[in-house]
């Protein structure tokens, strides 16, 4: 197992998507170094310093300790979702936010394979009667 560890001590760098740590100022202190998506310019993008503003307001205006967006991608091979989450130690002291980007589809796959379930369109022929159906009697 050292063999492997000193190959590639950072097993993070391994992930196909990025991983980031901001400590509790909001501030970079970690990243692999990954894209966001398989986007083009996504390839030469660099890591921001500092967590944005907005992720820090909807973090703590709503006392939230997770967020999840979609992002759009460049096929329908992947449904990528990134996430930012709060962080805490043993005694629940905020220690810092982690944004990670993974794919969704083969977890939503399994999901479905596992409970036999299928995703389907919306439609509402099948919520009940038209207003236009007056095979209903009033009382």
């Amino acid at each position: 197992m050292k063999f492997y560890q000193q190959l590639q001590p950072d097993f993070l760098s391994g992930l196909p998507y990025r991983v980031c740590f901001f400590d509790t100022a909001d501030r970079l202190i970690y990243s692999n170094h990954r894209p966001d998506s398989s986007l083009a310019f996504a390839e030469d993008s660099t890591d921001s310093q500092k967590l944005e503003e907005t992720i820090i307001q909807e973090l703590r205006q709503n006392e939230k300790d997770s967020l999840h967006f979609p992002i759009a991608d460049t096929t329908f091979d992947h449904i990528l979702i990134q996430s930012y989450q709060k962080l805490y130690d043993a005694n629940q002291q905020l220690i810092g936010t982690l944004e990670s980007v993974q794919d969704f589809k083969p977890i939503l796959a399994a999901y479905l394979k596992e409970t036999g379930q299928a995703l389907v369109g919306w439609s509402d022929t099948t919520s009940g009667p038209s207003i236009a159906d007056h095979s209903f009697s009033e009382e």
